[in-house]
C-alpha cells in the first residue's frame, strides 16, 4: 500500500513525541508513531536520573527546532483516536522526525527496553 502524506502546519511543539498541527484547517494533536522518548519528570518525583532529565530536554529541543525550521511538514497518519489525538510518522523537509531521534539515541522504538536510558551512550 503506498504511503499517503498529508501536508500540515505546525501550531506548537509540546515535547519530543507530541505537537499540535493544522491539518486541512483543523487543529489536531499528533503523537509520533512507534517512537518513545524520555518524558519530562514530574516535580514531585525524585527518582529520575539527571541523564534522563537531560535526554528529555535534548529530545524536546531537537524536535522543536526541527519542526519550527521546516519549510514542509507532512504526516503519514497511522491511527486516529478521537480525543486522544492522531498517531503519525512526521516528516520535516523529508526527514522522519522519529528516525532522527533514533539516530541520536534520544528515543527508542515503542515497546523496546527503556533501561538503556540510564546508561552512557558513548563508547
Amino acid at each position: 500500500m503506498p504511503v499517503q502524506l498529508h501536508a500540515c502546519h505546525l501550531n506548537q511543539s509540546i515535547d519530543a513525541q507530541t505537537a499540535w498541527f493544522d491539518i486541512q484547517g483543523k487543529k489536531t494533536r499528533v503523537h509520533l508513531w512507534g517512537i518513545q522518548s524520555q518524558q519530562k519528570p514530574l516535580p514531585k518525583i525524585f527518582t529520575w536520573l539527571w541523564a534522563e532529565v537531560e535526554q528529555s530536554h535534548q529530545a524536546e529541543q531537537f524536535v522543536g527546532q526541527l519542526l519550527e525550521s521546516a519549510k514542509r511538514i507532512q504526516l503519514d497518519i497511522k491511527e486516529i483516536e478521537g480525543g486522544a489525538g492522531t498517531h503519525a510518522v512526521i516528516y520535516a523537509d523529508g526527514l522522519s522526525v522519529g528516525q532522527e531521534l533514533l539516530y541520536r539515541y534520544l528515543a527508542i522504538e515503542y515497546g523496546d527496553d527503556r533501561s538503556f536510558w540510564c546508561k552512557s551512550k558513548k563508547p
